[in-house]
C-alpha cells in the first residue's frame, strides 16, 4: 500500500530475506548470471541497471505492474536497455557487459553503485585538456 505521497507503507520489510527470490528460480541464463543479482527483491523495479558494468537491480520501488515509473515508461517507449533482472537482457547487452567484466577485471577502486549509464552525466570538466 502506498501513503497519499506514493511512499510504500510498511516498507520495513523491503529487502529482507525472506522477501527475496533467488535468481536460480527465475529465467536468467547462465551467461547473464554474472551481471544478475543474486536476490531479486519483489517489492523493487525488476529493471537491470549497468552498476559499473557489474548489473543490478532498479532501486526504486514499484509502481505498475513490476517495473517503477521511469522504467514503465522506458519498456513502453523503447524497451528497457538492459532488460528485466528476472529475464537475460539483450544480446548486445551482455556483450557490453562482457567486455567491461573483462577490462575492470582486477582493477581496484571500483565501487558499487556506479553510474547505471542510463542518463549518467560526465562531471564538468572531464575529458577537457587544460591549458
Amino acid at each position: 500500500m502506498r501513503d497519499q505521497h506514493g511512499g510504500l507503507l510498511g516498507g520495513d520489510d523491503i529487502g529482507r530475506p525472506e522477501s527475496m527470490i533467488s535468481v536460480s528460480s527465475t529465467g536468467v541464463s547462465p551467461d547473464w548470471r554474472p551481471f544478475t543479482p543474486q536476490s531479486v527483491n519483489p517489492r523493487l523495479c525488476h529493471a537491470r541497471m549497468w552498476n559499473g558494468g557489474r548489473g543490478g537491480q532498479c532501486e526504486k520501488p514499484t509502481i505498475v505492474g513490476s517495473l517503477c515509473g521511469k522504467h514503465t515508461k522506458q519498456e513502453s517507449e523503447r524497451g528497457l536497455t538492459y532488460g528485466r533482472v528476472d529475464q537475460d537482457g539483450p544480446h548486445s547487452k551482455l556483450r557490453e557487459f562482457e567486455r567491461a567484466a573483462v577490462f575492470t577485471e582486477g582493477r581496484p577502486g571500483r565501487e558499487p553503485g556506479g553510474d547505471d549509464r542510463e542518463g549518467a552525466k560526465r562531471p564538468q570538466g572531464a575529458g577537457r585538456q587544460g591549458g
